[in-house]
């Protein structure tokens, strides 16, 4: 079974996904997910913050890593983006909801 190549090119794109679209990604996942924590009451703000702060690392690092397992670039920008949206949608309902 032959593995398609890694082209300069397709490693840069998914090296720029993986960086800035994981940093966008471990935002909305801290927003809201401190938001959440926040509304159901489960946390204070300062500790739902800080929480999430450290779990949106983990978040970052997972982003990177899913930006080369993907298939191709085009599914992990995909990957990346949906799952910040969604996250930033929950953090919308939760601050104005």
């Amino acid at each position: 079974m032959s593995h398609p190549r890694l082209t300069w090119q397709s490693a840069l794109m998914r090296t720029l996904i993986g960086v800035v679209g994981g940093v966008v990604l471990a935002h909305c996942f801290m927003v809201g997910t401190a938001a959440a924590l926040t509304a159901a009451g489960w946390m204070a703000r300062a500790d739902a913050v800080v929480t999430a702060g450290m779990l949106a690392f983990l978040v970052w690092a997972g982003a990177v890593l899913l930006a080369f397992a993907a298939a191709s670039a085009r599914r992990a920008a995909g990957w990346s983006l949906g799952s910040a949206s969604g996250f930033a949608l929950l953090g919308w309902i939760c601050l104005h909801g």
